[in-house]
This record gives structure tokens, sequence and C-alpha cells, in this order.
């Protein structure tokens, strides 16, 4: 398992199933670093999150500038590789409601991103990079900023990539880890 260290101001609160971990403003975050994320030659993510801000939004950030990001914008869900601060990325086009959960999932299969929202259909887009190597991994937050919301059930798999089956199961199932106000458990 990956050890993450709570940044800031980060609380427990209820989630979407069980616990999850609630920031409701500044630069907080939960981090850490982990061999077992670094060079991802493909990888998928998905977690429940509840955006809180009419702000744009980290969820999650793997290698700061030289990784994954997931984001969140007034524009929609954003899924970006980044090597040297260079940023390659694909946006899905949606509105997200503040106070609603929504089932996000999203992956990278070497040549294109996939999205999802609620379980629907991927949509996908060309990709011009793979990630970068960096180890490091941010979860509500990152350098750039603090995600305004609660994040839950969060996951990420290296060199895998997500069947519609699989996320299907993860949307209906819940499975995933709870924050349980230190960590992931």
């Amino acid at each position: 398992p990956i050890t993450l260290t709570v940044v800031g101001t980060v609380t427990q609160v209820a989630g979407k199933i069980g616990n999850a971990a609630s920031v409701a403003s500044g630069f907080n975050s939960l981090n850490g670093s982990g061999s077992k994320i670094a060079s991802a030659t493909t990888y998928s993510l998905a977690c429940w999150f509840q955006k809180a801000g009419a702000t744009n939004t980290v969820v999650m950030n793997i290698g700061g500038g030289d990784g994954i990001r997931l984001s969140i914008s007034t524009s929609g869900i954003k899924l970006a590789n980044w090597q040297a601060f260079s940023e390659n990325s694909y946006t899905k086009s949606v509105s997200l409601s503040q106070n609603t959960w929504y089932f996000l999932c999203g992956y990278y299969d070497g040549a294109n991103y996939a999205l999802s929202v609620d379980g629907a259909s991927f949509t996908t887009g060309s990709a011009s990079q793979a990630p970068g190597t960096n180890s490091t991994i941010d979860l509500a937050g990152d350098f750039s900023g603090s995600m305004i919301g609660i994040l839950d059930e969060f996951a990420f798999w290296k060199n895998h990539v997500l069947t519609d089956t699989e996320k299907n199961d993860l949307y209906n199932s819940g499975t995933g880890k709870t924050f349980n106000g230190s960590a992931w458990v």
C-alpha cells in the first residue's frame, strides 16, 4: 500500500460508501509517494466525487508536473499526462452540480484517453504523450491548489486498462478504499 500524509486540513466525513476525505479550502491534500505508481505505461483510475465549490479543482495528481492528473473545471472533466510540465489532455464536456455524488472513471491505454461519468460509456480522445515517471501522489489537491469537495473510494491501477464490465462493477458495487481520517484503508 501507499502511505499518504494529510497536508493542511483534510477531514473525515460521511462518503458515498463509508467514510470519505473532504477539503473545504486552501492548499490541503493527501500526499505520498511509491514506486508502485511510477512509470505507468497504461493506467486506470476511479473515484466517487462530490463538488462543493464553483472553482476548478484537482481531484488527483500523480507525479506533479511529470505524471498524471484528473481535474474538474467549468468545461468538464480532464484527464492529462504531463512530462516536464508539458500537458497533453482530453476533456469530457459535462456539467457537474455542486453537492451531488458522481462516479468518475478514466484510463490511458498508451494511445488514447477515456473518461466516464456515472457508469456511462467511455468517451475517448487521442493522446500524444505518455505520462512522466515521478512517483509522488496527491489526492484532493496538488501543488497548484486544493480540491474543493469530497473524494471517496479512490482507486488507481498501474498498467491496467479497465474494461466496461470492470467500470460498471465498480459503479454498481462501490468497491474501493475508504478514508479513515488519516489514511485510505
